[in-house]
């Protein structure tokens, strides 16, 4: 999971309808990466259709698992639920790069769980749930190489 510190200024495309994705990422500040649990992460998409309206949106869910609980992590994600302008960008399993919260200011971290686990093998950690509202579906980045940074434009790949 990638998380910028500060909102996207813009986005540059290639290629065309079926095989358009972002090809830049403008702005300033850092882009920063957080470890997730393996296997335990998740999101979906859902598609909202009025058609009496005419109207299209989508409801992205971001589920992210961490196996630490630190005052640092905490903190950070205490901040981002009160911003309310969360963007962020997902590689899943199979090494692709999704954008999330391009439209309407981004989204919101709508909860967030620590556990401090009862037995030594529980598990201590966070869960983080980023929640975005979106004219658009997200949005695939074309990454070569597994270099997300070859992809921004201003923005600074960080580790948390």
């Amino acid at each position: 999971l990638y998380i910028f510190s500060s909102p996207i200024t813009g986005v540059t495309y290639s290629g065309t309808g079926d095989t358009q994705k972002v090809a830049t990422i403008g702005g300033s500040g850092d882009l920063v990466e957080f470890q997730l649990y393996r296997g335990g992460s998740n999101f979906t998409e859902a598609m909202a259709a009025d058609p009496a309206q005419g109207t299209v949106v989508y409801t992205q869910t971001i589920n992210a698992m961490f196996r630490d609980y630190t005052a640092q992590l905490r903190n950070q994600f205490s901040l981002l639920a009160k911003s309310g302008t969360v963007q962020a960008v997902v590689r899943t399993n199979t090494d692709e790069y999704i954008l999330f919260g391009l439209n309407f200011n981004g989204g919101d971290a709508t909860a967030i769980t620590f556990h401090s686990g009862t037995a030594y093998a529980d598990r201590f950690g966070a869960d983080v749930v980023l929640t975005f509202l979106q004219k658009e579906a997200a949005s695939f980045i074309a990454v070569s190489n597994n270099d997300l940074s070859a992809a921004l434009n201003g923005f600074h790949l960080v580790a948390a």
